[in-house]
């Protein structure tokens, strides 16, 4: 899944920071349970969480995949497998 589709249709997001945390706040049980019937799993959130976690430590000024971490930590508290 690319990176587009992973974020527009399963995590429901836009691209700025400011929308990254808006959908952080909206992240629940059943949000989680959308995302599963979806066909995500807690490796793809995973996965996607070391990118983030990787492409920020590549470059510190990409000032979106913090907010993106955090937004994969978030989903990764509420996934319960």
């Amino acid at each position: 899944m690319s990176r587009t589709d992973f974020g527009d249709k399963v995590l429901k997001w836009r691209g700025s920071p400011d929308e990254i945390l808006r959908r952080k706040s909206e992240i629940n049980a059943s949000e989680i349970e959308r995302m599963k019937a979806a066909g995500t799993t807690k490796s793809m959130i995973e996965y996607w969480f070391n990118i983030y976690q990787n492409d920020f430590s590549r470059n510190n000024n990409n000032y979106v995949a913090p907010t993106r971490m955090k937004l994969m930590q978030t989903i990764l508290n509420y996934w319960e497998d």
